[in-house]
């Protein structure tokens, strides 16, 4: 009921007229609204959207309103773990057909394929990867795994690009995942303050960390998803869109719901506990301000950040400052969590020694001096078994197999150094050029549009594209399914937005 009376949720520039199609009845009560007359309603919209050719697109914006809560609806199901993941494939499933679907409409209307400007990468890649199955014989179930794990929403990619989609409909796309953002950092923001245990059976998925209280020891929050990892990736998302609206407008007009907005989507992030994602939080609105080439605001917001920074090193030794937490209770016993030291412990030698003796820096060293030893350019295979095989018989010392086999949990942390070892340089050179293209093409749109919808999304993908670069070196982003599938949705928004901009400039209209 609430979509029918609601059609821009769907977003069909066309759905307006189902309102005629559909018999509208006197008593618009929720109790009244019988199963029956929802599935009239449904089969109503359905073939409207298909006449008017915008059912991809309604496909799309209900995926990009499902794909944030897909865990929790999951959840609620309460069926068992291993239906569930079934139940998950299905999604990835449907967006495979409706890839299909689009390409087969374009042949059959006489219409091409979009390329795009990632195509010949993206196939060069592959190839590659192929080269790195065979050279290490690795097992050919996990690869496919793997590489599923990272590149599923490639489809998402090349259906947007290859459907038509109006600024209205743009906005509409942009005003979920600002919505969607918002509802999760609210979530997360009341977790900060729920004890642990009631956080989990309200919203933790069954089976994830979170469920299994892998998360409890640092206090960290993690929405509706299984993880915080999960959460701030997401959140790293969300937080460059709204940015962008924000500080986007010249001359910039203070807006008390956005100001409130960016700062439940901050605290959700905090209240994730991750430090990393907060500290690229802090870069992100200078990205965006010379992007649209705001230096004055730039200089601002740093003689601001020096100002405060100042101020805080003066202040917080007097002050003695301390704030601890623990099982969602402030506190100031001896056995509750620190948040002030988990923040500020990245800037102390101690950790950064840990780091390069044990754990993420330790990896980085290992898979380096792997491939260099082995001379592997196409590295040890896409899937995790073949990798550790391989590098076990490149280590010599016990006490390097003993710290191989403790911390091949955060083998793919630092990503990009993961995918070093699985598919080498010629992979790893070939993911990074993808992303270069997808950042000048976000480019070109910006300095080829006169709309302002088509420079802010310019904008976004550049920023989303440069800060996932960046990120990539400390976490597993392609992974975490929530960002991977906005990254190439808004991608391909880019690329249809730019054959919008040259269909105009052809045509003159």
């Amino acid at each position: 009921m609430f979509a029918l009376e609601h059609p821009a949720i769907f977003g069909c520039d066309t759905i307006a007229d189902v309102g005629r199609k559909i018999k509208k009845t006197k008593d618009k009560s929720f109790m009244n609204y019988s199963i029956p007359k929802a599935i009239a309603h449904a089969k109503a919209w359905y073939h409207t959207t298909k006449e008017s050719g915008q059912l991809p697109y309604a496909i799309i914006l209900g995926f990009s309103i499902y794909t944030p809560f897909e865990d929790f609806i999951l959840k609620l199901t309460l069926m068992p773990k291993p239906v569930l993941t079934l139940l998950g494939l299905v999604p990835e499933l449907a967006l495979y057909i409706l890839m299909g679907k689009v390409f087969y409409d374009r042949i059959q209307a006489g219409k091409k394929i979009r390329i795009t400007p990632i195509d010949p990468l993206v196939i060069a890649l592959f190839i590659s990867i192929t080269i790195s199955i065979i050279i290490n014989k690795a097992s050919l179930p996990g690869s496919i795994k793997n590489i599923r794990a990272v590149w599923r929403y490639l489809a998402v990619y090349y259906t947007v690009a290859n459907i038509d989609i109006s600024i209205p409909q743009l906005q509409q796309i942009l005003n979920v995942v600002r919505i969607s953002g918002l509802i999760q950092a609210l979530v997360a923001s009341l977790q900060f303050f729920l004890p642990s245990q009631v956080s989990q059976i309200l919203f933790a998925p069954k089976g994830s960390n979170a469920a299994q209280g892998a998360l409890e020891h640092k206090g960290a929050n993690f929405g509706t998803f299984g993880d915080n990892a999960i959460l701030a990736g997401f959140l790293l998302v969300i937080t460059i869109v709204w940015l962008v609206y924000v500080l986007g407008p010249s001359p910039f007009v203070y807006n008390v719901k956005d100001a409130a907005s960016m700062l439940a989507i901050y605290f959700g992030i905090f209240a994730s506990k991750k430090r990393a994602t907060l500290m690229f939080l802090l870069i992100v609105p200078l990205i965006i301000l010379i992007y649209f080439k705001r230096f004055q605001a730039v200089l601002k917001i740093l003689w601001s950040v020096l100002a405060l920074g100042l101020i805080a090193s003066f202040l917080l030794p007097l002050l003695n400052f301390e704030t601890s937490y623990v099982g969602g209770k402030f506190s100031g016993s001896e056995e509750s969590f620190d948040i002030t030291s988990y923040f500020l412990t990245i800037f102390s030698a101690e950790y950064w020694q840990h780091t390069a003796e044990a754990s993420r820096g330790w990896m980085i060293i290992t898979i380096c001096r792997s491939i260099v030893m082995s001379g592997s350019i196409f590295g040890f295979g896409p899937e995790l078994g073949s990798v550790r095989k391989k590098i076990q018989q490149l280590l010599t010392e016990p006490e390097d197999q003993v710290l191989l086999e403790n911390n091949l949990f955060v083998y793919e942390d630092p990503y990009w150094f993961g995918v070093l070892g699985f598919i080498g340089f010629p992979g790893l050179l070939l993911y990074w050029m993808i992303l270069l293209r997808i950042f000048q093409y976000a480019n070109v749109l910006i300095r080829m549009t006169s709309s302002q919808e088509y420079k802010n999304l310019g904008v976004i993908v550049k920023t989303l594209t440069q800060v996932a670069f960046f990120y990539g070196f400390i976490e597993r982003i392609f992974k975490l399914r929530p960002f991977a599938f906005y990254f190439w949705l808004l991608a391909g928004l880019a690329v249809n937005a730019y054959y919008v901009e040259r269909k105009k400039r052809l045509t003159g209209t």
